[in-house]
């Protein structure tokens, strides 16, 4: 498009590794004949690089032609795409529009939350926004150059920028830290009051401002902007330029095999059994995860991922581990075990505040957890159409397999008893029902009853 239509064309990718590896490939193709540009904080001359993108856009103007690479969080950011109709964006896979920041207080924090004012103050969470009065103090309060603009970066430029970003803040602990109760001599009130949660929830800002963008990621309805994005409103169409060139739509399921632990949902509590600290280090169900890889592998190569507070060792002789965002990498495909060990659920608060949006316990697995498992298992040779023996694929829970077979209809699950039965969380339950408690009672009273005539006889 850049070279033969003339175009400028904008790329979002996830990571900086993506970025430099499509950078080359886009330099290989256009041979000179147009301008390839990459900005992340890695590249030389980008120190600064909202400045930098900003001298690239005035570079290149509105009839150079022109590719520019840039990560999602540089998309998302970036103020000036306002009036750049000319360009053409494509966002390669989609990002968390749910944005959780969690941030310890200064002193000085009234500053800021002496500027802002709760939508709805009655309800368990609420709209945060700068009150109407406050709109001068609050752009002064960003010209960067005070220090409480350093601490509130963060959550001051969303609230800036009331298009594209919707601010929440849970009200309880709001009202906590705005009482004044953080300056208390009490050490337990001080850390109740240290902490201020907020919530940015992305808002469908790209046709409001005129521009000519396309989505693409795996799993695209299974995700969690498009069905927050589709509540408030918006609409999908297929970009039938990028359909008609893609080289398949679905995958094949014949082959492949997914195996999995008798477990339905892995979770950080999963991972250690529930009592962390309290099982020896070989018996929890993460180690005992590495033993079902390293007996399905055997002395095979296989690629696998884990949480960044992993320290164990490669679950087998011939492991290779790959990043746990690795969307867009095709270094992989010649491997046929892949292994997925992570826990990336959100933390509770989140958990609770996409619950309070909305979102089902589902929703929420398959935005954080199902979609990165379905991410790994096709980094191997699953992904490829054409393809020779078995690819295995080793998943925690049977939850994931479930969500990958429905993708790759085919493929064949195998649970291992390798868990022991563990008690649930909580007290056992004694009684099924109201009526067998209440008939329970009953009983009760009646011994009782008998127990005391059968004394009184006897006295």
């Amino acid at each position: 498009m850049a070279t033969t239509l003339k175009q400028r064309i904008c790329i979002a990718l996830p990571t900086k590794e993506v970025i430099d590896e499509k950078y080359q490939d886009a330099c290989a193709l256009a041979d000179g004949r147009v301008a390839v540009h990459r900005v992340h904080g890695d590249v030389p001359g980008c120190d600064n690089v909202g400045q930098r993108l900003e001298q690239l856009l005035s570079e290149i103007g509105t009839r150079k032609p022109a590719v520019l690479f840039v990560t999602h969080k540089t998309f998302n950011d970036c103020p000036n795409w306002i009036g750049r109709g000319h360009w053409k964006f494509y966002i390669d896979e989609l990002f968390d529009p749910v944005e959780h920041t969690q941030m310890r207080l200064p002193h000085n924090h009234a500053i800021v939350t002496d500027l802002l004012e709760l939508v709805t103050p009655v309800d368990v969470f609420s709209e945060v926004r700068v009150a109407s009065s406050s709109r001068r103090a609050f752009d002064s309060l960003r010209d960067g150059t005070d220090e409480v603009d350093a601490v509130f970066d963060r959550i001051t430029c969303r609230l800036a920028q009331p298009d594209r970003w919707r601010v929440y803040v849970a009200c309880e602990n709001y009202r906590t830290v705005a009482s004044g109760v953080g300056r208390s001599s009490l050490v337990d009130q001080r850390e109740r009051a240290a902490v201020l949660h907020f919530w940015a929830v992305q808002q469908p800002w790209f046709e409001q401002q005129g521009l000519d963008v396309t989505m693409a990621s795996a799993c695209f309805t299974d995700r969690l902007l498009y069905k927050l994005w589709r509540r408030q409103g918006a609409e999908f169409q297929l970009d039938q330029g990028v359909m008609g060139r893609l080289l398949a739509t679905t995958h094949i399921g014949s082959g492949l095999e997914l195996h999995c632990m008798n477990i339905a949902h892995w979770s950080a509590w999963a991972r250690h059994g529930g009592k962390p600290g309290k099982l020896a280090a070989d018996a929890t169900p993460q180690r005992q995860l590495e033993g079902l890889i390293g007996e399905t592998f055997g002395d095979e190569p296989f690629i696998f991922n884990a949480n960044a507070d992993w320290r164990g060792k490669p679950p087998g002789p011939n492991g290779q581990q790959i990043s746990v965002v690795a969307h867009g990498k095709n270094a992989y495909s010649h491997f046929h075990n892949v292994a997925f060990m992570p826990s990336l659920l959100p933390v509770p608060d989140k958990w609770r505040f996409l619950s309070w949006l909305g979102f089902s316990d589902e929703d929420i697995r398959d935005e954080y957890y199902h979609s990165h498992a379905y991410q790994t298992v096709f980094r191997g040779a699953a992904r490829l159409q054409q393809r020779a023996g078995v690819v295995k694929a080793v998943l925690p829970g049977r939850a994931a397999c479930d969500y990958v077979q429905r993708k790759a209809p085919g493929s064949i699950i195998v649970e291992h008893e390798v868990l022991s039965a563990r008690r649930p969380r909580g007290r056992p339950v004694k009684y099924l029902d109201l009526s067998e408690r209440r008939a329970a009672n009953a009983r009760q009273m009646r011994l009782r009853r008998q127990k005391a005539r059968a004394g009184h006889v006897a006295a």
